[in-house]
């Protein structure tokens, strides 16, 4: 049967309709952040930390990120940090925040000592001493404590 001039003409076809943003989300790779990235906004997440939790974020200032990929964002610490990284890993959802509130994603650290080789911009173990004045800061700052005298 032919059609009629009065029936309506057969709808083109039309392609897949455009995806809706969920799908977009799902096939989209689970963070659009790389390394450099994370490495250039690495001083804001360090300043929200230090406004969040100042306590806290005295653990994470000589720490670097050092690796991104699926299984997470690798925070690495000077071979001579193995407290500083048990501290980093007591307190994994402050930096998770500070990054998420940085970036506007959420992040899975994981902690690392790096072998022999310190983080960039860290002074290697033993070449520069700690004075009294910034032992007694770092303690202050890292414990939340202050000097009685």
């Amino acid at each position: 049967m032919e059609p009629s001039p009065s029936d309506p003409p057969a709808p083109a076809p039309t392609e897949d309709p455009a995806p809706s943003e969920e799908e977009e989300a799902e096939a989209a790779p689970s963070s659009a952040l790389s390394l450099e990235e994370i490495q250039r906004v690495w001083p804001a997440i360090l300043q929200k930390l230090h406004e969040a939790k100042g306590a806290h974020a005295a653990t994470f200032d000589a720490a670097q990120p050092v690796g991104y990929d699926e299984e997470g964002l690798r925070i690495g610490f000077g071979a001579d940090q193995a407290f500083a990284k048990r501290q980093a890993e007591a307190r994994r959802e402050v930096l998770v925040e500070a990054v998420e509130a940085v970036t506007g994603q959420k992040v899975r650290p994981i902690f690392v000592l790096l072998d022999g080789e310190a983080p960039p911009d860290t002074p290697a173990p033993g070449s520069d001493q700690i004075d009294e004045e910034e032992l007694l800061e770092r303690l202050k700052s890292e414990f939340d404590a202050e000097e009685v005298g």
